[in-house]
């Protein structure tokens, strides 16, 4: 939950900024990152640091991206550091999925953005998954993302 000077005080929650970041930190094989946009500095060294040792797929909303230059910057330098990066709009809304899939054993799948506000100061609530239920979240996520490109 968010933001985190209020959630890191809730019995039985933890931080959306900790979740993303110990998600990414959990992925051995793959990194699956699906949002509207990546403009947190913290989130993004955290996946660079992955992209030398796990297969890193990063699928962000191109108007927005393009739209913000740290965001726009990201992608770039993520692309650049190994990992697969789309930018999508070939669709009529917009990439508004907010989901980390780690190898195909955890998930976080939430409403905040990877921006600062989204993991620090806006009121956010998300959901981590682990199990059997990733693998059919990864496996769907990535199935529509073929499906658009055909």
């Amino acid at each position: 939950m968010g933001p985190s000077s209020l959630s890191a005080q809730l019995p039985g929650t933890h931080t959306m900024r900790q979740n993303i970041l110990d998600t990414i930190d959990r992925a051995q094989d793959h990194l699956l990152i699906v949002g509207y946009m990546l403009n947190s500095e913290e989130v993004f060294q955290r996946v660079v640091s992955k992209c030398s040792t796990v297969r890193v797929q990063v699928h962000l909303d191109r108007r927005q991206t393009r739209g913000d230059g740290h965001a726009s910057r990201m992608a770039n330098d993520l692309a650049k550091a190994g990992a697969e990066v789309k930018l999508h709009d070939a669709f009529e809304g917009s990439m508004h999925a907010k989901v980390i899939v780690a190898d195909e054993h955890e998930a976080i799948v939430g409403s905040a953005n990877f921006t600062h506000s989204g993991s620090h100061r806006n009121l956010e609530a998300g959901i981590r998954l682990r199990g059997p239920s990733v693998a059919v979240l990864r496996n769907a996520m990535l199935s529509m993302f073929e499906q658009m490109e055909a």
